[in-house]
């Protein structure tokens, strides 16, 4: 969009819903010499060791996360696998997040299975770790958002649970 800069959150929420295994990035479209250095967007990867071969394993495994603060760090595990897994086991898990920005700022986790909110957690801080329990059921995918009190915002990708969701139940008054 050579308008301005714009998020495709829903996009990326229905994507997923559709069964699509997406994870989120951010960027900027500069095409002068201070290019990567123009705009706070970035993506981030999870990664044992800053290799070519490490680097791509982490895109390929979708352990990456997207965030508008240049130094804003976002990770998301469930039941010990990273974001960006897939889980062929259901029941209650542990999800835990970690994030992290050396620049004191307060934050709101937003965490999320599919498009539903689970959860809204401020932080006074803009360092730390939460963890919870989810009930992980088939055809699910857990996601989690953070929103800096300036505004900015990051995204982990999800974890799936293998499987067709059941179908919802409609009804009608």
């Amino acid at each position: 969009n050579a308008q301005g800069y714009v998020t495709y959150e829903t996009a990326f929420v229905q994507s997923n819903t559709a069964g699509w295994r997406v994870a989120p990035t951010n960027n900027s479209d500069n095409h002068r010499a201070n290019w990567g250095a123009d705009s706070p967007t970035r993506t981030g990867l999870v990664a044992p060791a800053l290799t070519q071969s490490d680097l791509l394993d982490a895109m390929r495994a979708r352990r990456v996360f997207a965030t508008e603060d240049s130094n804003l760090a976002l990770t998301l595990r469930l039941n010990g696998a990273w974001m960006g897994s897939e889980l062929t086991t259901t029941g209650t898990m542990p999800l835990v997040i970690d994030f992290v920005d050396p620049d004191p700022e307060p934050l709101t986790l937003f965490v999320y299975d599919g498009n539903l909110l689970l959860a809204t957690v401020p932080f006074a801080t803009s360092t730390g770790q939460w963890t919870t329990t989810v009930d992980a059921l088939p055809g699910h995918f857990f996601w989690v958002k953070a929103v800096q009190a300036d505004g900015d915002i990051a995204y982990s990708a999800p974890v799936w649970i293998e499987g067709q969701a059941p179908a919802d139940t409609i009804y009608i008054n």
